[in-house]
């Protein structure tokens, strides 16, 4: 059967993949290689690369900011990270789109109505870049989202490319292959069943 690509990707927006780790560390590696997989067993072409992710949002007038929240960036905004795993963001690309299937993991407050995995069209070419302490990152997606009757509420995402970050190779999440592939099928089952 023929898969449509956008059709797909609706469907893996709709997708729950808490149950990986239940939103904890390591999880935007395992689901992302899960979902890669997955996709690549469908007949797309998908990667997974090496992100900075910051999510914002702000309402009123004058605009104030509700929440904040830097994933992957400890290093490069002079936090120190001291935790035991890779302090990075994992994301999947197919082509023109980014998949951030922890974005349920992300979820605050300030934005409680993102769905559980983020689906956005990547930048033709880079036109924003995601200011750091280690210069400037280049921003291959951005979500925007302006809901003038919620107090002027204002929302953005952005996924900035960090490639230099691979620390992700190094840890059980990729190592674990097994793991990974019973995900992936998986994933697979539930579109197929979606499909119908």
């Amino acid at each position: 059967m023929q898969r449509n690509l956008e059709q797909t990707l609706e469907l893996i927006k709709g997708l729950h993949f808490d149950g990986f780790k239940n939103g904890g560390p390591g999880y935007c590696v395992l689901g992302s290689l899960a979902v890669r997989d997955a996709l690549r067993l469908l007949g797309f072409d998908a990667q997974v690369k090496s992100v900075a992710c910051e999510i914002k949002a702000a309402a009123g007038e004058p605009s104030i900011g509700l929440h904040a929240l830097c994933v992957g960036m400890n290093k490069l905004i002079g936090d120190p990270y001291h935790g035991k795993d890779w302090d990075g963001h994992l994301i999947v690309t197919v082509p023109g789109y980014i998949i951030d299937p922890s974005m349920s993991s992300m979820r605050r407050d300030a934005w409680d109505w993102v769905p559980p995995t983020a689906v956005v069209r990547r930048q033709p070419k880079i036109v924003h870049t995601l200011p750091t302490l280690h210069g400037k990152l280049p921003v291959i997606a951005r979500w925007r989202e302006d809901l003038p009757d919620r107090d002027n509420y204002k929302f953005e995402a952005v996924w900035a490319s960090y490639n230099a970050n691979q620390g992700w190779r190094n840890g059980p999440d990729y190592r674990d292959v097994s793991r990974r592939r019973a995900l992936a099928r998986d994933i697979v089952d539930e579109i197929e069943k979606l499909s119908e």
